[in-house]
């Protein structure tokens, strides 16, 4: 009990963190450090699998040939976990509301590359092929309770925080997020820093 107790605090103080934009202390709670971009991957799986097991999606996943064992993303874990999930919920969710039946669609197509004009960021794409929106409402999704024709950025019912929160997040994570309506579905794009393990050493080290 008190471990669960635990959790239910930690997700409240990070909801709170995403939401208070005048709260610069509470931003604190996010501590970025430089992670290797195979561990995001191996969050994503944990994270994700057994909703998208559950409702007989199918996770596609491909990482950047340009990307190594020894890219480092600089972003929090338990942060960067929150953001995947409520993305992920929300795509499931939405799917099953609009009653797509095509199964060639019941998918989530995640996939990290270099950013074309910033060889040092990260370009992260989760891309689903439900119902998608407007461009119009692309451009209003990460607003606090703004909720568009399918309500999109609704986590629970009578909600509307799920991807102003996500938003909120990245930001803590010193990164950025983008929506762009595809055909079918929405892409959610995260622009995240990214740094070589050997840029992390020591000169000393690196001429050894």
């Amino acid at each position: 009990m008190i471990t669960i107790f635990n959790r239910i605090i930690a997700r409240s103080r990070l909801c709170i963190i995403g939401l208070n934009h005048q709260d610069q202390n509470g931003l604190s709670l996010v501590n970025p450090e430089y992670v290797p971009v195979t561990m995001l991957a191996d969050i994503i799986r944990s994270k994700t699998s057994t909703l998208l097991n559950k409702h007989a999606f199918t996770l596609n996943m491909a990482i950047g040939p340009t990307l190594t064992d020894e890219t480092t993303v600089f972003v929090d874990q338990d942060a960067f976990a929150q953001v995947v999930i409520n993305i992920t919920e929300n795509a499931v969710k939405f799917f099953a509301a609009e009653g797509i039946t095509d199964p060639a669609r019941r998918q989530l197509d995640i996939t990290f590359k270099r950013n074309d004009h910033n060889r040092d960021q990260l370009e992260l794409e989760i891309r689903d092929y439900g119902p998608g929106v407007s461009q119009q409402q692309c451009d209003k999704l990460f607003e606090l309770f703004y909720r568009g024709g399918s309500e999109l950025t609704r986590t629970t019912q009578g909600t509307g925080i799920g991807l102003a929160l996500v938003a909120q997040l990245v930001s803590a994570q010193r990164g950025q997020i983008t929506a762009h309506r595809m055909t079918p579905g929405l892409a959610l794009r995260l622009t995240l820093h990214t740094q070589h393990l050997s840029q992390a050493m020591p000169e000393s080290m690196t001429q050894a």
